[in-house]
């Protein structure tokens, strides 16, 4: 143990001393007189002379003072002291010096910051190298711990905390080698301290919880997305049907705007008097056939025929309609590449525009080579210009040519067909002759009701086509509107079928935060989990660090950790004595015996002892006892003195 006692101190001109000696001789010593005697300056001349400060570590100024407080100048603050250190004696001296200067072009001189000598032995010692002797036996916060009795205790509650768990020598890692149940933590810790993996996870916590609470709101605000779509309220198999429908509608719709472009706007009413007509002819071979049974074989293949035609005509029809489409889509080529070899014709003559060669606001002519600049880009723009539109226009006439071969091998296969309807049709008139030549005693069809009410139908449509002819701009017209009111149709249900569209995303990300929420849940439960164990390693760190630190004392003990209504602990350093906290309602007796105690049992732990300077000992009714150097300072209406005890 590092063994640090005084033989004797001499002050000169120190705050109330002007020139004073302690003989001590390494004993213990009661300091007695009234108040302001200068019983504490005793301690604060070892204090100020090994490191400039009082006995509370604060900076201190020996310099004398008169009676209204004023340093008296040109006297030197001086403290020397005979010290015992292991056995070694050894003098240290400390002299504060004031410093006059007189500056260039004054008379006066001016005071400056003082100066500070220090001596080792005699021997004159800079700062750096007395604070390096005094480092060698100890650092300075623990020298002065050691001298001052209730240093410690005015020291920050974590700093109290370090040194006290340093007299345990138990380290974290230790503890959890002692305990099986802490195992697990060191994977949790992974080479952190038991601080930094708490805040890390406290932080991580914090993290987890502020994601959790916002899950949620953003599931909420997808299901407000689902809401908004009214998906609950519609049928999706229903509106793809209807709009398949909707999209057959839009397409005979389109035919007729084009029938009707093309000028045949009675096309619908002529297939209709067709159809009656076939209707008509099919009525007459029923009664024919039910009127003469001799005439059954020809009416079977009058029938036959007949449905041979009507295949015919309608692909007939079909070709037709295909022909007249292509005729408009080649119309609106040909327009196209009109327009075009125009706007070629208009481009192949178009010249740099003079003016711009004059500037906009003086109008004097710009400098040479921005005109040149100009005239390149109106060039290299015309240039461009002209190349799109030879490209645009071979599009066109690609797609024209492309189009008139469309036309010409429908048109011949029309020429075929129609060949074909004509060749049935004159097989249908001659089994019809031969049909009439049967039943030419059976009398006539056109007699019939069915003929009439067929024939009257044909009439009223041949009417019609007669107005529709006469009035071809009113059907073009109705068509576009009825083609339009299809488009507002298939375009409504469109939109009906991108909501469920848009909902597919939605959907996904409600699985996906769902899935995130349950994660994180997970996540959060083992933080906690984990959180748990390292409060479970600081309740047995606490118990065995608190048993380990108060064998160390004989009166106090130190509460480490305060145990909060949730379980949680608070670190904490409070010395207690008899179950009262230092900090509250304990006497000043009791503190001083507190730290007496303290010190002597730091003393063992740090393997220093030091001379302790006790304030207001008359505060203490018990026999103090302590191993080592002691300085008590008694608050007595007597005469100062100091009494060496032996």
């Amino acid at each position: 143990m590092t063994e640090f006692r005084i033989n004797s101190i001499h002050y000169k001109n120190f705050k109330g001393f002007k020139d004073y000696k302690l003989e001590l001789n390494g004993q213990s010593a009661h300091a007695i007189g009234p108040n302001g005697a200068g019983k504490t300056s005793i301690g604060e001349g070892l204090t100020w002379l090994l490191f400039g400060k009082d006995l509370l570590g604060a900076k201190l100024n020996p310099k004398p003072k008169d009676k209204d407080k004023n340093e008296i100048l040109g006297l030197d603050p001086t403290v020397e002291a005979e010290l015992v250190i292991d056995g070694k004696v050894v003098l240290m001296k400390r002299v504060q010096k004031e410093n006059w200067t007189t500056k260039r072009g004054e008379l006066e001189k001016t005071r400056g910051s003082d100066k500070t000598e220090y001596y080792i032995d005699t021997v004159p010692k800079k700062e750096k190298e007395w604070k390096e002797y005094l480092e060698n036996i100890q650092p300075e916060e623990i020298l002065q711990i050691m001298i001052s009795a209730g240093f410690f205790m005015t020291l920050e509650w974590k700093n109290r905390r370090k040194y006290l768990i340093n007299l345990t020598g138990l380290t974290d890692e230790e503890i959890i080698e002692m305990d099986p149940e802490l195992k697990e933590l060191e994977t949790v810790l992974d080479g952190k301290t038991i601080d930094d993996a708490k805040k890390i996870l406290a932080s991580r916590k914090k993290k987890l919880q502020d994601d959790i609470k916002s899950l949620p709101g953003r599931i909420q605000e997808n299901q407000d997305m689902l809401d908004r779509l009214a998906l609950d309220e519609l049928d999706k198999n229903q509106i793809e049907s209807d709009l398949k429908a909707a999209q057959t509608v839009l397409d005979k719709t389109e035919s007729k705007v084009i029938a009707s472009e093309n000028g045949d706007a009675t096309l619908d009413f002529k297939e209709q008097v067709a159809n009656l007509k076939i209707k008509l002819g099919e009525e007459k071979n029923k009664f024919l056939a039910g009127s003469n049974l001799v005439t059954e074989n020809l009416n079977k293949d009058l029938s036959a025929i007949h449905s041979e035609g009507t295949k015919l005509r309608d692909k007939q029809t079909s070709i037709k309609y295909e022909i007249d489409k292509l005729a408009n889509s080649k119309k609106l080529l040909e327009n196209d590449k009109e327009h075009l070899l125009k706007k070629y014709n208009e481009l192949k003559v178009l010249s740099f525009d003079e003016h711009k060669k004059e500037c906009a606001m003086c109008g004097q002519d710009l400098p040479v080579d921005q005109i040149e600049e100009l005239i390149a880009k109106f060039n290299l723009d015309k240039s461009e210009q002209i190349e799109k539109n030879i490209i645009q226009g071979k599009k066109a006439a690609d797609d024209i040519k492309k189009v008139t071969g469309e036309i010409e091998s429908l048109t011949t296969d029309y020429q075929e067909v129609t060949k074909k309807v004509d060749e049935t049709m004159a097989k249908y008139n001659e089994i019809k002759n031969e049909l009439d030549s049967q039943k030419e005693q059976t009398g006539t069809f056109e007699e019939t009701e069915v003929y009439q009410s067929i024939t009257k139908e044909i009439n009223e449509l041949e009417e019609k086509i007669l107005v529709a002819s006469s009035d071809n701009a009113q059907m073009i017209q109705e068509a576009v509107q009825e083609r339009d009111k299809a488009k507002l149709e298939v375009n409504r249900l469109i939109e009906l079928t991108f909501k469920f569209d848009q909902a597919i995303p939605v959907n996904e990300r409600m699985a996906e935060l769902r899935k995130e929420d349950s994660e994180l849940k997970v996540q959060n439960q083992d933080v906690e989990r984990q959180l748990w164990l390292i409060d479970e390693f600081t309740r047995k760190k606490v118990k065995m660090l608190e048993e380990s630190i108060n064998n160390h004392f004989e009166l106090t003990s130190f509460k480490l950790f305060n145990v909060l209504k949730n379980g949680a602990l608070d670190e904490v350093c409070e010395a207690t004595y008899n179950g009262v906290d230092y900090s509250a309602g304990m006497s000043t007796g009791e503190r001083g015996r507190c730290d007496l105690d303290i010190i002597s049992g730091l003393s063992k732990g740090l393997d220093v002892s030091m001379p302790v300077f006790l304030d207001n000992a008359e505060s203490i009714t018990e026999e103090i006892k302590f191993d080592g150097q002691l300085i008590e300072n008694y608050a007595r209406n007597e005469k100062f003195n100091v009494e060496v005890q032996s």
